[in-house]
């Protein structure tokens, strides 16, 4: 049983790929599944995927050509098995707790969505945003839907979980 299907969309991200796996790997919910997206990477992402994928299970990798994030991300859901989405870009690393935290939160409330606040790091400076109302609320149709767009249209994906209908 999969609670959680993470989905990483990957383009010539060799940089930073091994520190974005090893904090997948390092995740307190033992119930996720990753799904790398190589989207035609010139470099070696495909490669450093798929030695990680040799020793852990959770592992799957798709290999496509170029047709950029919006079709990688939505071919990565057409194969994920959990009952919750949830994204990481493939320069990004989050905390061990991260996926538990949002999941437990998600079971625990009933919801279908979670929002997360998040630190962004550009050249060197710490951005923090800070969701716009206390944890722990729920929130009437209307404005959740101008949230979720607000995360969609800013590409914000990596910090939201939502359950799959």
């Amino acid at each position: 049983m999969v609670n959680v299907s993470v989905i990483i969309p990957v383009y010539n991200a060799e940089k930073y790929l091994k520190d974005c796996i090893e904090s997948l790997l390092r995740q307190t919910l033992p119930e996720l599944e990753f799904i790398f997206v190589n989207d035609g990477s010139k470099d070696t992402s495909a490669q450093i995927i798929a030695s990680y994928q040799a020793t852990d299970s959770r592992i799957t990798l798709i290999n496509q050509p170029n047709q950029g994030v919006s079709v990688a991300r939505n071919n990565g859901v057409d194969v994920a098995q959990g009952d919750y989405i949830g994204f990481v870009d493939a320069d990004d690393t989050i905390t061990p707790e991260y996926y538990h935290k949002l999941f437990t939160v998600a079971l625990d409330n009933r919801t279908d969505i979670v929002f997360s606040n998040f630190i962004q790091e550009q050249d060197g400076s710490h951005i923090h945003y800070k969701l716009p109302f206390q944890a722990g609320v729920a929130l009437k149709k209307i404005i959740l839907k101008q949230l979720f767009t607000l995360y969609v249209c800013r590409g914000w994906f990596e910090y939201l979980l939502y359950k799959v209908v």
